[in-house]
């Protein structure tokens, strides 16, 4: 390390560093193809997850947009006209608010920060009564976005009751549109594309006014339901992924300290 703001390793500190490493080739050999197992493993999920998003967009484009029609309870096609709307006629914003100072609720709180990019996970919160600004109120079940830079594609829907930044958008359907639904079609390059159509440069906010007459087609409820459980299928199958991929770099990394430090020996006929 350096003085400078910018940390870097120099080349004499390196030369003088120590480490321990079995003398027998072979046994290094063996160490190196276990861990490369697990790198192979690694990049493999790392592909399905790459490739169930990608087909998870591509479907979601589809059903969202009417282009692919699914199957109804009796086995058949979904038939019918989609129904023509104003998104601001079948979603609402939420106005209720959550006041910390007068408040005798403790509530989980959700911020920008708190909300995972892209995927709809919701990867943190803080505690309502410790802050001091006002929040937004949300009820299980109900869809929040980041207005705040909505290109990030930040939202989520809580099956908690909670609060949130004010930079977050709580929306409240009509009985003509699922919170199930909505959920996804907030998702959709249409609505981003929207939402993008901002105020402010530096922090561009998306701006209610605009998004609110977007002009949407929408099936009827049991359509959007199925449409709705379909997603969330190809979501929880993703999620799934994830986790298996952060099991897998843990236990790699497990492996790493005990293999490459001695803690653990292995012999060249395979056996530990």
């Amino acid at each position: 390390n350096t003085s400078s703001s910018q940390p870097n390793v120099l080349v004499g500190n390196l030369r003088k560093f120590e480490f321990q490493f079995p003398l027998s080739v072979l046994e290094q050999q063996k160490i190196a193809n276990i861990l490369s197992t697990w790198d192979k493993a690694i990049s493999t999920t790392e592909r399905l997850i790459n490739n169930s998003t990608q087909q998870k967009e591509a479907l979601m484009q589809q059903l969202l947009t009417g282009k692919k029609r699914l199957l109804d309870d009796s086995g058949k096609r979904f038939e019918g006209e989609w129904k023509q709307v104003i998104f601001g006629e079948v979603a609402k914003l939420s106005s209720k608010k959550y006041n910390p100072l007068k408040a005798n609720q403790c509530l989980p709180c959700i911020e920008l920060e708190h909300l995972d990019q892209g995927s709809g996970r919701i990867i943190g919160s803080a505690n309502a009564s410790e802050l001091a600004s006002m929040k937004n109120h949300f009820e299980a079940g109900r869809v929040l976005f980041g207005k705040l830079r909505p290109y990030l594609r930040k939202y989520a829907r809580p099956d908690f009751e909670g609060v949130c930044s004010t930079e977050i958008w709580v929306f409240k359907t009509t009985s003509k549109l699922l919170d199930e639904y909505l959920f996804h079609f907030v998702q959709t390059d249409k609505f981003v594309s929207e939402a993008n159509k901002s105020s402010g440069s530096k922090m561009p906010r998306a701006d209610w006014g605009v998004v609110s007459e977007l002009v949407i087609k929408i099936p009827n409820l049991k359509e959007q339901q199925k449409i709705a459980t379909v997603l969330t299928n190809a979501d929880k199958e993703i999620e799934l992924l994830d986790q298996q991929l952060a099991d897998l770099q843990q236990e790699k990394k497990g492996l790493m300290q005990v293999l490459l430090t001695g803690k653990k020996r292995v012999v060249v006929d395979g056996a530990f």
